[in-house]
């Protein structure tokens, strides 16, 4: 995704990591081979965006809405996208596998869930940086009260270095419609 002008959109490799980590190798093959990977010239006139905050669901189709506005989510920093496959699991030879499945997932794998998240606001920037991220998405979902706690001071971070925030927070019963003009706002003011 570091490629700008890579064919693969957010929504579809979303699909495919959750695939793969529901369904087993058989599926995610299939999966891949369904994916439209032809470069067209749309895709590099696409807007970066990284998606951070809550979970989004198999079967959620936010990041394909949010690519709908000539957007492309080259980020998936909620606890449902990149930090699975981010970080190399390190486990030393004799050591117990879960001991090591454990240690990563304690101290790897980064969620507000975790109190407290001082490393959020530093990776988020250094993903920023790293793939020329040209806005923010910070997806909360209702009643999840760490990621509605730490808003605050997400956002007036990412403020202080001129990265435009925009605090989505829903729930899985919401119509994405009804976020079509909030989102279209966002990406004007981006432009």
């Amino acid at each position: 995704m570091k490629n700008s002008n890579s064919a693969l959109l957010g929504g579809d490799l979303h699909n495919l990591v959750h695939r793969f980590l529901l369904l087993g190798p058989d599926d995610v093959l299939d999966s891949i081979k369904s994916i439209n990977l032809e470069e067209t010239s749309s895709q590099q006139n696409r807007i970066p965006i990284l998606v951070s905050g809550s979970g989004i669901a198999l079967g959620d189709e936010l990041i394909s809405f949010i690519e709908e506005f000539d957007a492309k989510v080259v980020v998936n920093d909620t606890w449902s996208g990149i930090h699975f496959y981010q970080n190399k699991l390190e486990h030393e030879s004799g050591a117990p596998p879960l001991e090591s499945l454990a240690k990563y997932y304690l101290l790897l794998c980064e969620s507000s869930r975790i109190v407290p998240n001082i490393r959020r606001v530093p990776r988020v920037k250094q993903l920023i940086e790293e793939y020329n991220i040209k806005g923010v998405i910070d997806h909360i979902l209702k009643f999840c009260d760490p990621y509605v706690a730490d808003y605050k001071r997400f956002k007036n971070s990412l403020l202080e270095e001129d990265i435009p925030v925009l605090q989505l927070e829903r729930d899985y019963a919401t119509s994405l419609e009804q976020l079509k003009t909030r989102i279209g706002a966002f990406f004007e003011m981006i432009m």
